[in-house]
């Protein structure tokens, strides 16, 4: 079986605010990019005087229709978030954020990742035992604060259950 793997690098560009656009993925995946469709890197500066940078990437608010259609307007509960990174330092601290009122809140799951091998890997954050992961909406983070590491993020898959057709609650 072959697989077929591409490295990017870029300069540092600094913008008020990075994009994320869904493009061809493997199926239930989002990639990650900036507003020239590259994929974008986290932590290409480790830190700034010793001092970490504080890298993350937001989604827009998600309700999942926007691969598939029939979960519009339906209750879903995040069971876990998958994290597609390449292995660029060992233990790097990478935290997955859920927010179901468009980033008010959130409920987060913290780990330490990699070995440092170069490898794309994938990486599983479970949640079905926090509050606050039904909704109609979703908005996620993917953050990572070190002065040492460094990181890249490729992509997330949601993994959840339709619980029903969404209500108004008081």
């Amino acid at each position: 079986m072959a697989v077929k793997q591409q490295d990017f690098t870029r300069s540092l560009k600094i913008y008020e605010r990075a994009f994320a656009l869904a493009i061809p993925a493997p199926p239930g995946y989002y990639y990650i990019t900036d507003e020239d469709g590259e994929v974008y890197l986290f932590g290409d500066y480790q830190g700034d005087g010793g001092n970490p940078i504080t890298c993350y990437f937001r989604t827009k608010k998600l309700d999942f229709s926007d691969q598939f259609p029939e979960l519009k307007d339906k209750w879903t509960s995040i069971d876990s978030v998958k994290v597609r990174y390449k292995d660029l330092s060992s233990s790097t601290p990478i935290t997955v954020y859920i927010s179901d009122d468009g980033g008010v809140t959130w409920v987060s799951r913290t780990r330490l990742l990699g070995t440092g091998d170069k490898k794309v890997k994938e990486a599983e954050f479970h949640f079905l035992d926090k509050e606050n992961i039904t909704s109609q909406f979703f908005t996620l983070k993917i953050e990572c604060v070190s002065s040492t590491h460094k990181f890249e993020i490729h992509g997330i898959k949601i993994n959840g259950y339709v619980m029903g057709d969404y209500f108004e609650t008081s």
